[in-house]
């Protein structure tokens, strides 16, 4: 842990919060460095200025006088004059020095001073020994330059320092507010923290446990999505509970039915009523057969991209071959004089489970009549399956597809069947691009309303 310890959202907003600042710190100390240095000159310059102008009071002399123009030399002026100054003759020779520039060698070569080059404006000179020197120069008279100048020793100490100062105050800056960021952005994710340790402890047994909703917007909109998965799931994990235990209740029925059977037949193989017993044990294997088989098709519809064969089915002839069954095997009166032509895109062998899986129900729970419609508008195809039996409760409408789900939980399983039917039928209308709803009937009983798509026609028909 403490390897990747960079790599947790707090250090990355710490070290890029940090770094951003520090950057522009660095440019602050720049610009305030520019700053400084620029008053300094200023003032060096507004003080040369003022130099100048004395010079040219007491001595007579002009800063920008046309190049070679002579002069006299007032040398007792300029003994007294209290600028910062050198007299040089044109072979580099100090005549007289005051100032900063007293004791010192030429300022400023002959040969610039005398060609020209540093007459007229404000120059920045070295002197021999480094130090930087702001400095304004004349021609006197015909072999004489007149310089004067200030040191900018005092100018550069302060910049020193300034950076000096910033070298140390930056750096503990920047530790500073990355500690300040590091301990807001902690309490500001500890919620975030707090939430990973409550789903961390939620276990398969705890999937009730709900997270504690933060005060923060944005976090109490994570924490209500996440609760919303964590209902998701255990309705999930309850329904998958469910179906398992469903299904091996159903299944141990039949198994025990069958063991007893053939555990009497072991023990009793001359007993009368052999033939039956074998019949009642062949009629409990098909009844747990169905159901398996049942189970697969729940079980392939679960998966995802499982490839389905379809063609265009004539729906209107599975109807009436289903009806046509269902007339044979029941004592209900079966009115199919509305079906209609209809063709729908899908697998033939699904569909008529479909329709066997409704028709059957209907049947089963009929009093006296049956009544199948099949009819084709707006795009889609409609199947309507009415009986007129004793209903279904609103409350439980939906619930009825669910697997292993009967309308009336204490019916014998023989006429109830096992609950999946429905299901299936939900589940292969899905993978179809179709729905089925369970309404009341017009007078009384239930209306099973199916839908599927019109197949589409291609270009050119």
């Amino acid at each position: 842990m403490n390897l990747v310890w960079w790599r947790s959202l707090r250090a990355r907003i710490t070290i890029v919060a940090t770094g951003v600042t520090l950057v522009m710190l660095l440019v602050v100390a720049g610009s305030l460095l520019v700053a400084q240095q620029r008053q300094l000159d200023a003032a060096v310059d507004a003080a040369l200025q003022d130099s100048v102008d004395d010079a040219q009071l007491e001595l007579g002399v002009s800063f920008r006088a046309p190049r070679g123009r002579s002069r006299p030399i007032n040398r007792e002026a300029l003994r007294l004059l209290a600028a910062n100054s050198q007299l040089i003759r044109a072979n580099g020779v100090v005549e007289i020095s005051t100032g900063d520039l007293q004791g010192r060698t030429a300022i400023i070569a002959p040969e610039v001073l005398f060609s020209g080059g540093a007459t007229g404006d404000f120059l920045t000179v070295a002197g021999q020994d480094g130090e930087r020197f702001r400095v304004a120069a004349t021609p006197v008279g015909n072999n004489f330059a007149l310089v004067v100048g200030y040191s900018m020793a005092d100018v550069d100490e302060s910049q020193r320092a300034l950076r000096r100062s910033l070298l140390v105050l930056l750096p503990l800056l920047a530790g500073l507010l990355g500690l300040l960021i590091w301990v807001i952005t902690g309490r500001a994710l500890q919620p975030v923290e707090s939430m990973r340790s409550e789903v961390d402890a939620i276990s398969s047994k705890e999937l009730h446990t709900r997270l504690t909703t933060p005060d923060t917007t944005e976090l109490s909109k994570l924490a209500a999505t996440l609760n919303s998965m964590l209902d998701r799931i255990q309705g999930s994990v309850e329904a998958q509970q469910r179906f398992v235990a469903d299904a091996s209740h159903e299944l141990r029925s039949p198994l025990t039915g069958i063991r007893s059977q053939l555990e009497v037949n072991i023990a009793h193989p001359r007993a009368p009523g052999r033939s039956g017993a074998e019949q009642d044990m062949l009629a409990e294997t098909i009844r747990m057969q169905a159901l398996v088989e049942d189970l697969l098709v729940l079980a392939r519809s679960d998966q995802d991209g499982v490839h389905i064969p379809m063609e265009n089915v004539d729906l209107d002839d599975l109807v009436l071959s289903e009806v046509s069954s269902q007339r044979n095997a029941s004592e209900c009166s079966i009115d199919a004089h509305a079906v209609s032509a209809a063709q729908v895109m899908g697998n033939a062998d699904q569909l008529r489970r479909v329709v066997r899986n409704v028709l059957s129900n209907a049947v089963r729970h009929c009093e006296f009549n049956v009544s199948v419609s099949l009819s084709e508008s707006g795009g889609l195809v409609s199947l309507v399956v009415e009986d007129d039996g004793p209903g279904v409760p609103e409350h439980l409408r939906e619930r009825i597809f669910e697997r292993f789900t009967r309308s009336d939980e204490a019916r014998d399983r023989d006429s109830g069947g096992s609950g999946l039917g429905l299901a299936i039928s939900r589940a292969i209308l899905e993978n179809h691009g179709g729905t089925i709803t369970l309404q009341a009937a017009d007078s009384r009983g239930a209306r099973f309303v199916i839908k599927l798509p019109v197949p589409r026609m291609a270009p050119g028909f």
